[in-house]
């Protein structure tokens, strides 16, 4: 029996242009600081501020991200921004940022912006939001193991993050998770036939037309290159 196609997790994301007046937030929540490398002194208006000022003077200034405990024990990725942050770089940063909190089984991440250019703000929660979902799909499960089913629900953005494009992130994960979820079945469990089944159930689940061409069909076009790669297989 083969496994069936994967779904992206639920993943519940807020936006609010407002940066609460207290972060100190209910046991099991998280906090991402995003703070802009080259102005760090906008923690001096944080109302952590005095105590920011000297947990973060136990670190080298090099470090980055830095995982910390709040005053009333919130863990907090703090993580200093440059303003050139594009690409792979935005996304290596947000998984460094997330995964200290994914650990600690965290079932809400709260992002506050402390940086001033909201374009920047934007690169970094939507490659948070792409961490958030590879973190937790599920990759195929061909056992009767128990799955470790990460417990994060919720994420809330708060500051200038209303041109975030969530949509977009949201479906290049899905995109990016089923190639995944694809390159991580065993070949028995993935041969061309089943492969197929897979395509044409995609297609049929997306509302696309789908036509399937034989390996007869394929050889009188001379598709040589499709034909080469299912030689192997006892399947035609």
């Amino acid at each position: 029996m083969k496994p069936e196609l994967p779904k992206l997790p639920d993943l519940k994301l807020d936006v609010d242009h407002r940066i609460p007046a207290s972060w100190d937030f209910d046991t099991g929540v998280g906090l991402i600081l995003l703070i802009p490398d080259q102005h760090r002194q906008v923690m001096d208006k944080a109302p952590w501020a005095d105590y920011l000022k000297l947990r973060l003077a136990d670190f080298p200034t090099s470090a980055n991200p830095i995982l910390i405990s709040g005053p009333r024990g919130t863990r907090t990725s703090i993580g200093f921004v440059s303003e050139d942050v594009r690409g792979f770089k935005a996304l290596s940063q947000a998984r460094a940022l997330l995964a200290p909190l994914m650990a600690e089984r965290c079932r809400k991440v709260n992002v506050i912006s402390m940086l001033d250019q909201p374009e920047t703000a934007c690169i970094l929660a939507e490659a948070l939001v792409s961490a958030a979902y590879a973190a937790l799909f599920p990759l195929p499960k061909l056992s009767d193991k128990p799955e470790d089913k990460l417990p994060l629900a919720v994420m809330n953005f708060f500051g200038e993050f209303e041109t975030a494009d969530f949509r977009y992130a949201k479906a290049t994960a899905e995109g990016n998770n089923l190639a995944r979820w694809l390159t991580q079945l065993p070949g028995n469990y993935l041969t061309p036939r089943i492969y197929r089944e897979y395509a044409q159930a995609l297609a049929q689940q997306e509302g696309w037309e789908a036509e399937f061409y034989d390996c007869d069909q394929l050889e009188r076009m001379e598709a040589g290159a499709f034909l080469s790669v299912v030689q192997a297989s006892p399947n035609r």
